[in-house]
C-alpha cells in the first residue's frame, strides 16, 4: 500500500511548475511533489523512489525522447503503472514525441496549459475512488476531515496482529461509523489509548475490547485464565495498541509518512471523552472488539 503519492513535475518553467506544485500540495496532505529540470535528475528520481505521476514540459527534443525512454524502462523494471501527462511550449519538440511514440497511457496537453485544470486531472489519477474522505454518516462537512485509506491501514493492521498473537480467525470488520450514530452499544470492557501527533493527522487511536472477548484473548495469547479484569491482565490491552499502532506505522513509514513513537494509556471507563469518535467494530471467532479514531483529540 502506498500512502504518499510521488508526482515529478520535470522542465524548466519555474514559475508554472512553482504554482502547480503549490496548487498540488495544498490540495492533500497525501502529495509530494518535486521539480527537476533535466534528465540526470530525472534518472535519478526513478532510481531512488516509487514515482506516480510525472509531468513532462520539455523545450529541447532530444531531451524530451531521453526522458520518455527513462519512462518506459522504469514501467517494463518496476511493472508499476506511471501516470505521465506532457506537454512542451517548443511545437517542434511536441510534433517530434507525438510522431514517435505511440502515447497511449499519456495525457497530452497542448501547451498553453492552465495548471488548476491539470492540478485536478492530476488528482483525478492519484485518488481515482476519492479515497480521501470519509463516507460516514451525515455530519457537517467542516466537523470531520479524516481519510478512509489512513483508517484502513490500522483496520489491516488490527488484523494482522491479532491474526498473528492470538490465532484469531475468520475477522470481519464492519463501516466506519460515528459513534454517537451507533446502533448498537460499545460494548468496553478496556480501551487502550495511542495520541498521535504529525503533520498528516492529529487525534487519538483505540483499541477497545468487551470483558469477554478482551479475557479470551489474553488466556489464547499469554496462557493464563481471568474471570475478570483487573491490575495483573490490564496492561496487556496498551501492549496489543502498541504493538497494531507500529505495524501501522511501519506501513506510514514506507510510504513516506512518518508518525511519532507513543506510549499506549489503558483505560477502564464507560466512554471515550471525545466530540467526534470514528469508530470501526469487528466480528471474530473470539468475539466483537473495536478500533476507534478521534480526530483532534490528544
Amino acid at each position: 500500500m502506498q500512502f504518499i503519492r510521488n508526482i515529478l513535475i520535470v522542465g524548466e518553467n519555474i514559475d508554472f511548475h512553482t504554482q502547480l506544485k503549490n496548487l498540488l500540495i495544498q490540495s492533500s496532505k497525501k502529495i509530494n511533489v518535486e521539480t527537476i529540470d533535466d534528465k540526470a535528475a530525472l534518472a535519478q528520481k526513478l532510481a531512488d523512489k516509487m514515482v506516480n505521476v510525472v509531468f513532462l514540459n520539455v523545450k529541447e527534443a532530444s531531451e524530451c525522447l531521453y526522458m520518455f525512454r527513462l519512462l518506459n524502462m522504469y514501467k517494463q523494471k518496476t511493472n508499476k503503472e506511471l501516470v505521465t501527462f506532457f506537454t512542451s511550449e517548443s511545437f517542434e519538440t511536441f510534433q517530434a514525441v507525438i510522431n514517435k511514440f505511440e502515447l497511449e497511457d499519456v495525457t497530452v496537453l497542448p501547451w498553453p496549459v492552465d495548471f488548476t485544470d491539470l492540478s485536478n486531472q492530476i488528482l483525478k489519477k492519484v485518488f481515482p475512488r476519492e479515497a480521501g474522505r470519509v463516507d460516514i454518516v451525515n455530519k457537517p462537512k467542516s466537523a470531520l476531515d479524516i481519510d478512509l485509506e489512513f483508517i484502513n491501514v490500522f483496520i489491516e493492521s488490527s488484523k494482522n496482529v491479532l491474526r498473528e498473537m492470538g490465532e484469531v480467525g475468520d475477522i470481519q470488520h464492519g463501516k466506519p461509523v460515528f459513534k454517537d450514530k451507533m446502533t448498537d452499544p460499545l460494548e468496553m470492557g478496556v480501551a487502550s489509548k495511542i495520541m498521535i501527533s504529525s503533520d498528516y493527522f492529529k487525534g487519538s487511536f483505540y483499541v477497545i475490547f468487551p470483558s469477554k472477548t478482551f479475557l479470551t484473548l489474553y488466556e489464547k495469547v499469554v496462557g493464563d485464565h481471568y474471570e475478570v479484569i483487573n491490575d495483573e491482565n490490564r496492561d496487556f490491552a496498551g501492549e496489543l495498541a502498541n504493538i497494531i499502532y507500529g505495524h501501522s506505522k511501519k506501513v506510514f513509514s514506507e510510504s513516506g509518512l512518518n508518525l511519532d513513537m507513543a506510549i499506549p494509556s489503558v483505560h477502564r471507563a464507560a466512554q471515550i471523552e471525545s466530540e467526534l469518535v470514528v469508530v470501526i467494530p469487528f466480528k471474530s471467532s473470539i468475539g466483537n472488539f473495536y478500533i476507534a479514531v478521534a480526530p483532534g483529540e490528544l
